[in-house]
């Protein structure tokens, strides 16, 4: 079931209820990012950053479509 991927289905139907992004980093906790946005060198460019969701997007399709999964 990992290798399908058919356990993300849950996942899909929250992006199409609008409760979850497609694509992106996840939420963090507030308290947490704030830490992370003082001490992490680019933390903030990751959440702005149209590049980086589409590189997450290329190796998400190559990794679904290949059935390359743990």
């Amino acid at each position: 079931m990992r290798r399908t991927r058919l356990d993300e289905l849950p996942q899909v139907l929250n992006v199409l209820q609008g409760e979850m992004s497609l694509i992106g980093p996840r939420p963090d906790f507030f308290d947490h990012a704030r830490v992370y946005a003082e001490q992490v060198p680019g933390y903030r460019e990751r959440h702005a950053s149209l590049r980086l969701d589409l590189w997450i997007a290329c190796r998400t399709l190559r990794v679904v479509l290949g059935a390359k999964g743990a």
